[in-house]
């Protein structure tokens, strides 16, 4: 899912889409192909939208070799681009944010999904606060210290091809993943290992000094 326009990003996502920012000499698309290959995905589609010349230029440049295929899909809404996606694939899908890097074990992953018979598999990452939160439950309250407020979506899901029936009219991916949660076809895989999105020049300063 490369199509974002990156007006987080102020000056710099006015040059250049979010998934071409480099990061210790290589672009955030590189080190996305690179996991996929090195998992043994050999077929990536890129829906793109946002400076869509300059993501394939560059595609041809480093990847040329690979079995790529660039989507100019316009400026449409994720869930969109995912039904074009599954329209193009002939097995499950599996759908990377052009911002978010992660070491998943990608083939671990797909066991997983299997293995749990739903229609959609989200990976999340534990979500630790900063700070102290005081609870109040029946009247009395408790404390808890820096605890973990939940799991959050870092941009790595498997749909089962199938799936686009359950999209027909739904406009937007919460709506869609709240229809699959509503009918008990959703299935969480917890990454515990390492992963950095970039959203904004905060995040892009923040990755820069990640060892990747």
């Amino acid at each position: 899912m490369c199509g974002g326009k990156g007006s987080r990003l102020g000056k710099l996502g006015e040059k250049i889409p979010k998934t071409l920012l480099k990061l210790q000499n290589k672009s955030i698309i590189d080190y996305l192909i690179i996991n996929l290959n090195k998992n043994g995905i050999e077929k990536i589609l890129l829906s793109t939208f946002y400076k869509h010349h300059l993501i394939k230029k560059h595609i041809n440049k480093v990847h040329k070799d690979k079995n790529i295929r660039i989507y100019n899909d316009g400026d449409i809404q994720i869930l969109q681009r995912i039904k074009l996606a599954l329209k193009r694939c002939e097995q499950d899908l599996l759908v990377c944010y052009g911002d978010e890097i992660a070491n998943i074990n990608i083939n671990k992953l797909y066991k997983n999904h299997l293995n749990s018979n739903k229609e959609l598999t989200i990976v999340t990452f534990q979500l630790k606060s900063n700070f102290g939160f005081l609870f109040k439950k029946k009247k009395k309250f408790s404390f808890k210290e820096k605890p973990i407020i939940g799991n959050y979506n870092i941009g790595y899901m498997i749909f089962n091809l199938n799936s686009i029936k359950y999209i027909r009219n739904i406009k937007s991916l919460e709506n869609y993943i709240n229809k699959l949660c509503d009918l008990n076809k959703i299935n969480e895989f917890i990454h515990k290992g390492k992963h950095t999105t970039v959203n904004t020049i905060e995040d892009y300063d923040r990755a820069k000094r990640i060892k990747l």
